[in-house]
């Protein structure tokens, strides 16, 4: 018996690629946010819900949260709500939400040679403005680019959206630790920023033509979840991973590790507070602390060292009095 006609005897017609660890993408069923998971923005870029980042570079802004809104067999959802519309974007303007894919993750995909593979993106949304809505597929040099549309038709409703393309046989996509693919949703962007759907394209665009832009639209919502990346021109039922395996995927790029508090009597002089992670990172994090509770009998703090599994801060006691001192420590590898 083939392995097509068993799997059909399974009730499984999927003979595409892998059955699991096929999802590209990273927490696509929003669960894990270990930033928090509520936000407001201006202006710039941040990340909220993990491995998605969101941009506001228009006269607009945004306020992006956690929801528990969710279609059947999800308990979370990323919420993002215009605050203030921007109805005429000058050019260069944006406002969008993107995933960087790791290239050591695609490198499997080909792309950039002819044996490029056909991979499908899918997602349930909800918007309450309905029209034709759009992103792109783009490599790490911002000059090849595949933009995609697809339609919200019914407002403050459930729906799940389908994208198939080719992969692209030209253009340079990183195989390394670096940006292999960045794919975005856009909010609304300048003309100068959109490109014809349905084709790859040297080009910068992020968007596609004639899109119906969110961010013209003052209390405007916009939910998004199970988000899937697989090989083939089939969309399969969402892969549910474990929290913890999501986790643990996340903590690959950013991660707020524990440390040490130290309550004492020392003699005055240096003292180094370890930090170890929980997860080896894609690179060397940009580290940056935040003081919790008091900290008594200190006259400077500062990174020691830094790598890829632990970091160290460096303490200067001045004081042989009892003193405390803790701190919230984020390690920072995104792409």
């Amino acid at each position: 018996m083939t392995k097509a006609r068993q799997l059909a005897d399974l009730g499984n017609a999927y003979d595409d690629g892998a059955l699991s660890n096929r999802n590209l993408i990273i927490n696509g069923a929003m669960q894990v946010a270990q930033r928090g998971t509520s936000s407001s923005l201006s202006s710039g870029a941040i990340f909220l819900i993990d491995r998605f980042q969101t941009y506001e570079g228009t006269g607009g802004s945004l306020n992006i949260e956690q929801s528990t809104t969710a279609p059947d067999d999800f308990y979370y959802s990323s919420k993002w709500t215009v605050t203030s519309a921007d109805t005429s974007l000058a050019s260069g303007e944006q406002a969008w939400v993107r995933q960087r894919i790791e290239g050591n993750n695609m490198a499997h995909l080909g792309w950039g040679t002819s044996s490029a593979k056909t991979v499908t993106l899918s997602f349930w949304v909800r918007s309450s403005v309905t029209g034709t809505f759009a992103g792109s597929f783009q490599n790490s040099d911002g000059n090849r680019v595949y933009p995609y549309t697809y339609s919200i038709s019914s407002a403050n409703t459930w729906e799940h959206k389908k994208v198939t393309l080719t992969g692209d046989t030209t253009g340079t996509w990183l195989k390394t630790n670096g940006n292999g693919c960045t794919i975005y949703w856009s909010f609304g962007m300048a003309n100068n920023l959109q490109g014809t759907a349905g084709a790859w394209a040297a080009s910068s665009a992020r968007t596609a033509s004639g899109e119906t832009q969110l961010i013209a639209n003052n209390g405007a919502t916009f939910y998004m979840t199970g988000v899937q990346l697989e090989v083939g021109d089939t969309a399969t039922p969402f892969e549910h991973r474990s929290y913890g395996d999501e986790l643990t995927k996340c903590q690959r790029y950013y991660e707020e590790p524990n440390g040490s508090s130290r309550v004492g009597d020392p003699s005055s002089g240096t003292y180094s507070v370890q930090y170890n992670y929980t997860v080896t990172k894609r690179a060397t994090p940009t580290i940056s602390t935040t003081t919790e509770g008091t900290r008594a009998g200190v006259s400077s703090h500062g990174i020691q060292s830094n790598n890829l599994n632990n970091c160290a801060e460096q303490v200067v006691v001045t004081s042989s009095t009892n003193f405390v001192y803790s701190a919230k420590v984020k390690a920072d590898a995104e792409l």
